[in-house]
């Protein structure tokens, strides 16, 4: 019980404790003497209170002072560049932390401090140290004096920008000061030096200061580079379009974009293809330009990039033997090539783009051009391998792609596929002791040991790529083309029996069973309208039908098909219209002759479609009332033979009123 007893007692002695103690009980304790163990640990306590914060690191407070006070540094400025004493700039931040914590006033951290670090190991190609004003002293306006005067006596920036909104003439000394100033305005930091900024460029706007200080401007364009792209930024999250942001911000955005790059872009929204060297004049020129048409100029060289890969590779496939040495000239003469294309840098290293293996497309991730590269050499020499039987399939692989390589065996040589093939089999091996063969679980196996694979394989993420995408999209597209093969064409003619067979059977296929349960919807959706039409009923299409629907409802229409006067074969949208014609002439067609346009009336136009449902009730109600009148007879013999031979009592028996009950809802509802 000692455990439990020394809870009890810390949990008294923790609620004898001041904070959970009324005033009486205060006092009395105050009153009573103290033995020498309280006064030992109310010692302890006090002093253990003075310091309960944990004091971080050294080299965190340094970091955080440099994230704080000295944002945009380069590395050379923080850790390259040395004073004459020979310390860097880190160092001297870690030396003035250190003194700041045994004495923060004798040796505080503040703006002063800071702005000497600034003045002594800031590079000398700053914007900071290249804009200075030219030899010879100038006036300076009294306004601007008093009003940079204040500003650095209280960091108002108020006159300032008060200054530049009524200034109208400036000299080069002034100019110099004015970009000084703007140089210590960071949009990012707040609202009010983002409002500062915006008023700094309208002044340079307004005042030509481009034209009239082309070089003073020049060094200030990182600056106006990064403003405006934080307003970039903030508008994206507006959902301000880009160019609604180019239109609002034009004077400005063109003091660092090229106009006559931007114009033509703009005129040529998404043919990008045609406006190659106007993207990478706009994307090369700043920033800026990147956050605005990177995206297309990503398209427009990920599409020159694959381009060169394929014409390659297809040089490569063509020798009769391809070795490694082989592999390894295509690789070096792509990279110089690639390389060497103007504009080519601006294409990101990271990013993702679509790998065909084995006639499936997919898409995987690259880190850089050489990755890219080598994905594309391995998957084009994979698919081959395995077509022609050199490299074992993976899991079920073959059943989840169709046609064979033309290449016959042995083309590709041995030390290439060994290491292939190792994995391979490795993975068959785990894949077949674990039992699993559907899609989901396959992928999750894969992705689960991606990282592991790939240190054997650098090159195995095309194959787990390739199963991922035969679950999700890839497989998804894959199944809805046979699906579509299974649909009558105008020029292939298949009844609904048919179609329906092939479907059914798609559904027994191994791409049926490893595709996830989306891409199983799609064919049962189909099975469902085929089945429709199968059974003389209009199929029941979807509100907002997917692209895939649209394309298998006009396939549909050619299920359709019947002979001419003139005894051609009329199909399709054609044969439903022509037929609907000549019933209409006909006031009472029959059932029998009703039965296209009642299957087809999608086809047809909504009043015609009133029209045909009205022509199918006509037609129903001799027969609706044969019905009727047979139910009734059916119903009354039945009830005469329950009271002739019912159970004497004078009450129905079970049969007849589970009977009634049924007919009544024939009959509707009676008061």
């Amino acid at each position: 019980l000692k455990p439990w007893l020394a809870k009890c007692v810390a949990g008294a002695i923790y609620k004898l404790q001041p904070c959970a103690m009324s005033p009486r009980a205060l006092s009395a304790k105050a009153s009573a003497p103290m033995s020498a163990l309280d006064v030992a640990a109310e010692k302890a306590n006090r002093s253990g209170s003075r310091n309960t914060k944990v004091a971080k690191p050294l080299d965190q407070l340094v970091s955080k002072a440099i994230a704080d006070n000295l944002r945009g540094w380069s590395a050379m400025e923080i850790d390259g560049n040395r004073d004459p004493a020979g310390y860097t700039c880190r160092k001297r931040i870690a030396q003035r932390k250190a003194l700041n914590l045994e004495n923060p006033k004798k040796h505080p951290c503040g703006k002063t401090f800071y702005n000497k670090l600034k003045h002594v190991f800031r590079s000398d190609q700053s914007p900071q140290k290249l804009i200075k004003p030219s030899e010879g002293e100038a006036t300076i306006q009294d306004g601007l004096l008093k009003s940079m005067i204040q500003y650095k006596k209280s960091g108002a920036r108020a006159p300032m920008l008060s200054f530049l909104s009524t200034c109208t003439s400036i000299n080069q000394t002034e100019l110099c000061g004015i970009l000084q100033f703007a140089l210590e305005c960071k949009a990012s930091t707040s609202y009010d030096q983002m409002r500062a900024a915006k008023t700094i460029i309208q002044f340079m706007v307004d005042r030509s200061l481009m034209a009239s200080f082309p070089k003073e401007m020049g060094h200030c364009k990182p600056w106006l580079d990064e403003t405006l792209c934080y307003m970039y930024t903030k508008a994206k999250q507006a959902k301000l379009k880009p160019s609604q942001f180019v239109g609002i911000n034009r004077p400005a955005v063109m003091m660092l974009l090229p106009e006559t790059a931007v114009d033509k872009l703009l005129a040529n929204v998404g043919d990008w293809a045609e406006c190659e060297s106007e993207l990478v004049e706009a994307c090369s020129s700043c920033e800026l330009g990147r956050m605005i048409f990177g995206f297309a100029i990503e398209q427009v060289l990920g599409s020159i990039f694959a381009g060169e890969c394929q014409r390659s590779l297809d040089t490569l496939m063509g020798l009769p033997k391809i070795k490694e040495s082989d592999v390894s000239n295509a690789r070096k003469a792509l990279v110089a090539t690639l390389s060497a294309r103007a504009g080519m840098s601006n294409l990101p290293d990271k990013r993702e783009v679509d790998i065909d293996y084995r006639g499936v497309e997919f898409t995987i991730k690259v880190s850089s051009m050489v990755e890219e590269i080598n994905c594309r050499i391995a998957a084009r020499l994979k698919s081959a391998a395995v077509a022609c039987g050199d490299l074992s399939p993976l899991l079920c692989e073959a059943e989840l792609v169709n046609g064979s390589h033309k290449k016959k065996s042995g083309q590709i040589d041995e030390a290439l596929i060994r290491p292939w093939q190792a994995v391979r089999e490795s993975v068959n091996k785990a894949m077949e002791s674990s039992g699993m063969s559907d899609g989901p679980s396959v992928v999750a196996y894969l992705l689960k040991r991606d990282h592991s694979l790939r240190s054997t394989g650098d090159t195995f993420g095309i194959e787990a790529r390739f199963f991922q995408g035969m679950v999700g999209e890839a497989g998804q597209n894959v199944l809805e083309g046979k699906v579509a093969s299974c649909m009558p064409t105008k020029g292939k003619h298949i009844s609904e029996a048919q179609s329906l067979a092939k479907l059914r059977s798609l559904q027994g296929t191994e791409l049926y069973k490893f595709t996830g349960s989306a891409s199983q919807g799609v064919v049962m959706s189909v099975c469902s309208l085929v089945q429709a039409l199968l059974e003389g009923r209009r199929p029941s299409w979807p509100t907002n039908a997917s692209p895939f629907l649209v394309d298998i409802r006009s396939r549909m229409a050619y299920f359709a098909r019947a002979t001419g006067e003139s005894g051609a074969t009329l199909c399709g949208e054609e044969v439903v219209k022509h037929q609907w014609a000549t019933i209409k002439q006909n006031k009472s067609p029959a059932l029998k002759d009703l039965e296209l346009p009642i299957k087809f009336a999608w086809l047809l136009a909504a009043g015609e479609q009133e029209e045909v449902e009205q022509y199918r009730a006509t037609a129903m109600e001799p027969r609706r009332r044969r019905w009727t009148l047979l139910s009734t007879s059916k119903s009354g013999s039945k009830r005469s033979s329950s009271t002739t031979t019912g159970n004497g009592n004078g009450k129905k028996s079970k049969t007849t009123a589970e009977l009634d009950a049924a007919m009544q809802m024939f009959k509707g509802l009676t008061t």
